[in-house]
């Protein structure tokens, strides 16, 4: 499926809100899903398994615990948009991060960019052999990108020096994971009524044909 940069936005923002989460974190998982499309990384499918995983859990289980050492949730697994979300809430103060079991960590790709821009300092997360480099706009990577949980991840600001980045300006998203998006989607519709129907385009209720 082939959309606009705005189309994938939106129905990311969508989703993660029919999903459970707050307007504000659906903002924040429409801005992920953007950010990776448009460095050419699919957003979608991590973002689709990751409201699929949570879905129906409270937001007190799956949110960071930012007070302690090693970041963690009191449920199995961080949310990878309410953990990149509270990175970027703390970003002044820190230095060395390490979370335990992030379920999709390349959705924090996007908000170790904006901890770069917010600390003008570029950025780098580790998780089984995967490294991500940013400096806010350009990203490079390595290893594998479809780990579905990191047991050890680690942010830390480093050093490196970006050239200009070449951005993509429009989604290839699979089908399958616009399919589940689009089911989760379907939640913040209002159901239709025997008075939404009525002032509705069409027959509505008296269907002459």
């Amino acid at each position: 499926m082939n959309c606009s940069m705005n189309e994938i936005a939106a129905l990311a923002t969508k989703a993660a809100r029919g999903a459970g989460l707050s307007w504000g974190l659906a903002g924040e998982a429409g801005f992920a899903v953007r950010w990776l499309a448009a460095h050419g990384l699919d957003g979608a499918t991590p973002l689709a398994s990751a409201l699929t995983r949570f879905d129906g859990t409270a937001f007190e289980d799956f949110r960071p615990n930012v007070e302690a050492d090693v970041w963690r949730a009191s449920g199995p697994a961080l949310h990878p948009i309410a953990t990149g979300a509270a990175l970027c809430d703390f970003a002044a103060g820190l230095g060395e991060v390490t979370l335990a079991n992030v379920a999709y960590p390349v959705l924090l790709a996007p908000f170790a960019a904006q901890v770069a821009k917010l600390t003008g300092a570029p950025v780098a997360i580790e998780w089984d052999g995967v490294t991500f480099w940013t400096d806010g706009e350009d990203l490079s990577c390595t290893g594998l990108l479809d780990t579905a949980l990191a047991e050890r991840l680690s942010l830390r600001r480093i050093e490196n020096i970006f050239g200009e980045p070449s951005l993509c300006t429009r989604a290839e998203v699979p089908q399958p994971a616009f399919a589940t998006l689009s089911e989760f989607a379907q939640r913040t519709y209002a159901p239709a009524t025997e008075e939404s129907r009525l002032r509705g385009a069409g027959a509505g209720l008296n269907d002459n044909d």
